[in-house]
Parts: C-alpha cells; sequence; structure tokens
C-alpha cells in the first residue's frame, strides 16, 4: 500500500521511524502475517526503527534498546571472530542509555561520550583517522541512530538495517 513514491508519505502521518503511527501499516501487517521482523527507515535513510513480533503481538524497540542489541551483536561477533581492532573504540551520544557503555566496557573498548548530533562522533573518527589512537567501531544515539565502521560517517539506517537482520538470523 506504500508501494507508490509520494513525498508526502499518505500512508504514514509522520515518516519518523520513532514514531509508532510511521510503522502503523507495516506492524498490522507484521502481526497479520505473523513475521519475525519489521525494519524501517526514515525517508533519507539515517535513523531505522524496528518491531518484533512476540508471544501473538508486536513490540516496539527504542533506539536505546536497538543500539544495545547492535553494540552487543557487533562486539560478540567481533572477539568470536578474532576481528575486533586494536584499542577499540565506541561512541554514544551523551543522551544515550549508560547500558552502553558497561556493553562496551565489556567488550574491552574506550567509551566516548559526545554531545547530540553525528557530527560529533566525525570529529572523533576524524582524528583517530589521524593519530590511530582508537579504532572506531560502532556509536549510536538514543533517536533511533547508529554507526558500524568508518565509510559513512554519519548515522546510517542502511548498515544498522543489515546488522539487525544479521542479528536476527
Amino acid at each position: 500500500p506504500q508501494a507508490p513514491l509520494d513525498g508526502n508519505f499518505p500512508k504514514a502521518p509522520s515518516p519518523n521511524p520513532e514514531e509508532e503511527r510511521a510503522l502503523h501499516l507495516g506492524i498490522e501487517l507484521l502481526v497479520k502475517e505473523k513475521r519475525d521482523l519489521l525494519i524501517a527507515t526514515d525517508p533519507d535513510a539515517d535513523r531505522v526503527g524496528i518491531a518484533t513480533f512476540h508471544w501473538g503481538k508486536a513490540v516496539r524497540l527504542t533506539g536505546n534498546q536497538m543500539a544495545c542489541l547492535l553494540l552487543h551483536h557487533l562486539g560478540k561477533t567481533l572477539i568470536d571472530q578474532k576481528k575486533m581492532p586494536p584499542s577499540p573504540a565506541f561512541v554514544k551520544t551523551i543522551v544515550t542509555t549508560e547500558l552502553f557503555r558497561k556493553i562496551a566496557l565489556h567488550f574491552q573498548g574506550a567509551l566516548f561520550d559526545v554531545l547530540t548530533g553525528f557530527k560529533y562522533i566525525g570529529e572523533l573518527i576524524e582524528t583517530w583517522d589521524r593519530t590511530k589512537e582508537y579504532s572506531f567501531v560502532f556509536g549510536a544515539e538514543e533517536s533511533y541512530g547508529s554507526l558500524f565502521g568508518t565509510f559513512v560517517r554519519d548515522k546510517d539506517a542502511i548498515s544498522a538495517s543489515c546488522l539487525i537482520a544479521e542479528m536476527a538470523a
């Protein structure tokens, strides 16, 4: 029902994945077809929202929950595959849950707090590219944005969606 391109987003009163009404049609389909997971990005694909089908109903995850789950998945995968870079660094914004810090420290990485906005995460990545002091691994904020790796240097719902799908699999 949302396939035709229309910048007015007539089927979504708000195209922002952090708002429940933006995911309404997707959640209805998730429940009706008893699927495992709904992944939805905003129009410019920098934020991603998800819902899961759990015990017969849809459960939406917050940006904080998703950030922590992705960080744990990524940290565990890198450790298990012996691919964690030297001096790993994880970054969160000051409004992101402190659970993120505990998970980062569990994986023996450095954790940095920055002001809200991915430009601050990008500035750290740029600094570390020059100094080689740390290897950026993952950054996130509570407002449904995250970044894995240094290719994009801004919140990226495409790579986050891939990580979500991998984690769910």
